[in-house]
């Protein structure tokens, strides 16, 4: 089989009007190139939305391509606007005893000795850690909450329903932010001479 076609093999093969021909072209759908100073089609993109076209009907394959691009934006425009919500709406800091941290501490050790960490448990600790100031997070432990963080972090991008609904991509950004003011944290405490770690018991 030739490596392409005329225009005229392609309205034959598709059907279509050569009108419609360059109707795909100005949209992406076909790539018309020049060969031996004739205009010519790529055989196997023809065949491809051929078969497209004979599973979803005419443009099939524009369809597709659109689809794939509103998805794309679709996703964006949620993530950005969760976003907005989550920072705008931010909760106070969160006023720990010193029982309270012990509890935190001990807690974290446990979710992090879990095989796996379902959804539900990362975004309820992705608030939670947002709320815990430079302090607080100084008498749990950078360090342990840092890993922490780095643990929830990966499990978070594997979880199944981070793939299926978009808008749940809102955790990771909140687990991404904390690890931010983490970084930050300790370098403030290593900048002003304190200790920027506490050491875990």
């Amino acid at each position: 089989m030739s490596k392409y076609l005329t225009l005229n093999e392609v309205t034959q093969l598709l059907g279509v009007s050569s009108r419609t021909i360059r109707r795909y072209v100005n949209k992406g759908i076909l790539t018309r190139t020049l060969e031996k100073g004739r205009c010519v089609f790529l055989t196997e993109e023809v065949n491809t939305l051929k078969d497209r076209k004979s599973k979803k009907g005419t443009l099939g394959v524009l369809y597709d391509r659109l689809g794939e691009l509103n998805r794309s934006v679709i996703k964006l425009d949620i993530r950005v606007r969760v976003l907005e919500l989550a920072l705008s709406a931010r909760q106070p800091d969160a006023v720990l005893s010193e029982d309270d941290i012990k509890h935190v501490r001990k807690e974290i050790k446990r979710v992090s000795r879990l095989k796996d960490i379902d959804y539900k448990t990362i975004l309820s600790w992705s608030d939670d850690l947002l709320r815990l100031d430079n302090k607080t997070c100084r008498s749990i432990g950078v360090k342990l909450l840092n890993t922490f963080c780095t643990r929830l972090t990966l499990q978070c991008e594997a979880s199944p329903e981070i793939l299926i609904d978009p808008t749940k991509l809102i955790t990771l950004d909140k687990l991404r932010i904390f690890k931010t003011r983490l970084n930050g944290y300790a370098a403030i405490s290593l900048s002003g001479g304190q200790s920027h770690l506490v050491s875990e018991p």
